[in-house]
């Protein structure tokens, strides 16, 4: 199946290409850059050709595309590629908005096409074994997700802290912990509310505090910024102990992980790596061939777009 790319990013260069390379459920066989000179290179090293946005629209022997722009173009260039008939793998989060996201979700629909939002960290299995200890009751009964992804950015000119860009710490990481609340917990929130301290340089929010409710008494703090010390990790409370998972949303890659399984004492649980970004392609291939797949690792990216929105400076608890 012919695969193109749209956006030349860091995530690509370093995780997107190696990845596809070492699989062949796809034909690289475009990228498109508004950089050239990038794109030739890359285009050289991986055996492909190089183009624009539009000549990855036009080109009439693609079959998908994955974007990888900054947030506030996935809409734009993700209309274009439903528009002319292609499968779309688009970044996280999906959109900036749900009225965006019913959008490109009609035209799949109408077209018969894929339309699949990159959290590529689900493909790894830890979470699957997370979801299995919740399910034997490991645990108890779940009452609390904890989650924290931060990092800090010094470059105040960065994209991902410009407001027109769709940037801040809740859209760039936070999507991943409401994400994964969800995921993880297996339902959506019923309200929630977000905290934010907005830079006086940038005016996005540097540090968020997400705080969330589920049905059944669960509740979830999702704690993101661009201005701490990078960190990452989720800790599922349940009222028979509790499960912490270290390295949830960037493992390393082919490389074992530990999950911490604290009851009466404490087990350390290894899981085998994986390359997630490897594995995320070969899914993605596997929806446009309708074989069968674990639905729950899908992600439509509807339901965290339409959270995301009503979170966006809230100052009281909304309700979904």
């Amino acid at each position: 199946m012919n695969l193109a790319i749209i956006g030349l990013g860091n995530i690509v260069q370093k995780s997107i290409l190696p990845a596809l390379s070492a699989i062949k459920d796809f034909n690289l066989v475009l990228l498109g850059s508004e950089h050239s000179t990038k794109a030739n290179v890359l285009a050289k090293k991986y055996g492909c050709q190089a183009g624009s946005y539009d000549d990855v629209i036009n080109a009439d022997n693609i079959d998908a595309v994955y974007i990888a722009l900054p947030n506030h173009l996935h809409f734009c260039w993700g209309k274009q590629v439903l528009q002319s008939g292609k499968h779309l793998l688009c970044e996280k989060p999906l959109v900036m908005t749900l009225a965006e996201a019913l959008e490109l979700k009609q035209i799949a629909m109408e077209q018969g096409l894929i339309l699949m939002e990159a959290f590529m960290y689900r493909f790894h299995p830890q979470h699957s074994e997370v979801r299995k200890l919740i399910f034997d009751g490991s645990i108890g009964q779940v009452r609390f997700f904890e989650a924290c992804f931060s990092y800090s950015l010094s470059d105040k000119n960065n994209i991902r802290l410009k407001p027109d860009c769709g940037g801040g710490a809740l859209m760039d990481v936070g999507c991943y912990g409401i994400d994964s609340a969800r995921f993880i917990l297996n339902q959506e929130p019923i309200g929630g509310v977000c905290f934010s301290r907005f830079g006086e340089e940038t005016k996005v929010d540097e540090i968020s505090c997400i705080q969330l409710e589920f049905a059944n008494g669960i509740f979830a703090q999702i704690r993101c910024a661009t201005d701490l010390p990078r960190e990452q990790g989720y800790t599922v409370y349940g009222t028979e102990g509790s499960i912490e998972v270290l390295q949830p949303f960037l493992p390393n890659t082919n490389k074992p992980v530990v999950i911490k399984l604290n009851t009466k004492k404490q087990h350390i649980i290894k899981i085998k790596g994986d390359n997630i970004y490897m594995a995320e392609f070969k899914y993605f291939y596997a929806l446009i061939k309708n074989q069968t797949v674990d639905k729950h690792l899908y992600s439509n990216g509807y339901e965290n777009v339409a959270i995301l929105e009503k979170l966006r400076n809230s100052k009281n608890m909304v309700h979904f």
